[in-house]
């Protein structure tokens, strides 16, 4: 131990002794044995707060007059913290006041204390008739009176070391009884489940429900008895009960009802399965209408692509019926017939693109033609002026247009592109003579 913290230590012994008789040395040599094993030396982290010191304000003398608090953990897990007789400096001096009274105060009166979750080191651990004692120095020890801590830990007389460790762990983090508190939380929590679970099961009349419910209550079982398993080798006194029986009488209840839900399921996908009828009749209509421009080839493949998708939902719904050993009649035809139907309407997709791509070249050419005829006229009456030039290469403009429209036209098959792309090429030869 560093040397300030002797100091603290001697310094809080010499109070006590100063101030009240000697107790009583400890009776039970080996739970004390046994404590000091699992606890002096070694590091825990605090799960509440532990009281350090209180200024008791200044003495005669000039100094400082800093009272050690002992923190009393009752079995209720009330919490009391009581100042010791003695005036101690902050570096953990005793400076006098020798006569003064213990007292109890208020956890906001603390002048310092360890926190929860602050590390400590047990320097020491004293047995007494009602209580067990540990000294506490913070981690890192800095050897004052602002790294002191002692907590008196109130136990049933007569308790073991098993549940003095227990008590012990609502103020220390002890892994082992961390992870017995976890699993103890957990199997309250399956435990809450399973009544649910049960009251569900009682109530619910639905065979398939009821079959998904048992499984649910068997697993549950299960994880219970792995929880008391894992509990015991935790080191916590628990009966391990793997619910065996219980198991297999749910397996019996189920192998009852599988007739039962066999018919329900059958019932319920041949519903989904008319319902995927009616959907597929829907979208059928719709792709029947007209198609008047590329939004609406964009729409239709869109329609497609759902189609293609319910008839899916519906081949899988009559795999299900077929699995279920009851194939559902014309079924199969029916999804074969429009599948087949669907795909020769997607395959049109790309025709119908090249039809109203035609349609719009040829109503474009149109108009080219209007205009070529008004620019030729304008031609005409300016032959002579100023103005000739820019009209001839207007109507050049427009004849060099139209014969792109045409070449556009025959790539997408237009048989009578070819000759109109040689008349006006030819025109277009002999204005530029």
């Amino acid at each position: 131990m560093p040397r300030k913290a002797q100091k603290v230590l001697i310094a809080w012994l010499c109070a006590i002794a100063a101030g009240t008789a000697m107790e009583p040395p400890t009776k039970n040599t080996g739970i004390a044995a046994e404590l000091n094993q699992q606890f002096v030396g070694k590091t825990f982290q605090l799960k509440l707060r532990i009281g350090s010191y209180v200024n008791a304000g200044t003495m005669q003398n000039g100094q400082q007059c800093l009272r050690l608090i002992d923190t009393e953990y009752h079995t209720d897990g009330s919490i009391r913290y009581q100042g010791r007789r003695g005036c101690f400096s902050a570096s953990g001096e005793l400076v006098g006041d020798f006569f003064s009274s213990n007292f109890y105060l208020e956890p906001e009166r603390l002048t310092g204390s360890l926190g929860a979750g602050t590390n400590v080191s047990v320097v020491k651990v004293e047995n007494k008739d009602d209580r067990i004692e540990f000294w506490l120095n913070a981690v890192p020890n800095r050897g004052t009176v602002e790294s002191y801590g002692k907590l008196k830990l109130y136990v049933p007389k007569g308790s073991d070391t098993e549940a003095v460790m227990a008590e012990a762990a609502n103020v220390f983090r002890i892994e082992r009884y961390e992870k017995m508190a976890v699993l103890e939380s957990d199997f309250q929590q399956l435990t809450y489940g399973l009544q649910d679970q049960r009251t569900r099961y009682d109530q619910t009349q639905s065979p398939i429900a009821k079959i998904a419910l048992a499984r649910q209550i068997q697993a549950t079982y299960r994880g219970m008895t792995e929880n008391r398993r894992n509990f015991a080798a935790a080191g916590g006194k628990t009966t391990i009960n793997t619910y065996q029986s219980e198991i297999e009488t749910l397996d019996r209840e189920v192998a009852g009802l599988e007739g039962a839900a066999r018919d329900q399921r059958l019932q319920q996908l041949a519903a989904q399965f008319r319902d995927n009828h009616v959907a597929r009749s829907e979208l059928h209509v719709q792709l029947q209408q007209p198609v008047r421009s590329n939004a609406d080839v964009d729409r239709r493949q869109e329609q497609a692509k759902q189609y293609k998708d319910l008839l899916q939902a519906g081949q899988n719904l009559l795999d299900q019926m077929a699995r279920e050993g009851k194939p559902l009649d014309g079924g199969a035809q029916e999804i074969a017939s429009e599948s087949e139907a669907l795909n020769k309407l997607n395959s049109g997709f790309g025709s119908e693109r090249k039809r109203l791509q035609l349609v719009q070249l040829n109503s474009e050419y149109h108009d080219m033609e209007k205009r070529r005829i008004r620019l030729i006229g304008a031609y005409t009456q300016s032959a002579g002026t100023p103005q000739q030039g820019s009209a001839l290469q207007a109507v050049v403009a427009e004849l060099e247009s139209m014969v792109r429209n045409r070449n556009a036209a025959k790539a997408l098959g237009d048989t009578a592109a070819t000759k109109q792309i040689a008349q006006i090429e030819g025109e277009l030869a002999s204005l530029k003579k």
